[in-house]
């Protein structure tokens, strides 16, 4: 992310500031970050904008609520230049992937019992199976 890019927005970001990656040499923008909570609809107009404009809303929440600097988003404990490009994956192998590996019951180091982690996932035994992919939208620019 650049202030370039930034500018680009046909959207006025609310005051904030671009933080710097920890990675490298700290030039790399991670991302914008408000100073508050922002006005309604702005999240939707900005969404509306990404297929032209790139940039992604998100809404975070800080590793530890008592921590200053909301951490890690505002204290630049991010790593962009290690992230790989969403194109490079297959949705469905990600998921299932991912179901595979937070479902499953490690019984060495899982902070639920085994009968606790099963009655988390079991409303879901074959959620790839049963629910399946959700078509992709289509994008409009208008």
């Amino acid at each position: 992310m650049n202030s370039q890019l930034l500018s680009t927005l046909a959207v006025p970001l609310p005051p904030g500031r671009l933080i710097t990656s920890d990675e490298g040499d700290g030039g790399v923008h991670a991302l914008w970050l408000s100073d508050g909570a922002i006005p309604g609809g702005l999240w939707e107009r900005i969404r509306a904008e990404h297929f032209r404009s790139g940039v992604w809303p998100l809404l975070l929440d800080s590793r530890d609520p008592h921590e200053r600097g909301f951490a890690p988003w505002g204290t630049g404990e991010l790593f962009p230049e290690r992230m790989s490009s969403p194109a490079d994956h297959d949705p469905a192998d990600l998921l299932a992937t991912w179901w595979a590996t937070y479902t499953a019951v490690d019984e060495d180091d899982d902070m639920l019992s085994p009968d606790k982690r099963l009655a988390v996932t079991a409303p879901y035994p074959l959620l790839g199976i049963l629910v399946g992919l959700t078509p992709p939208r289509r994008m409009s620019l208008h």
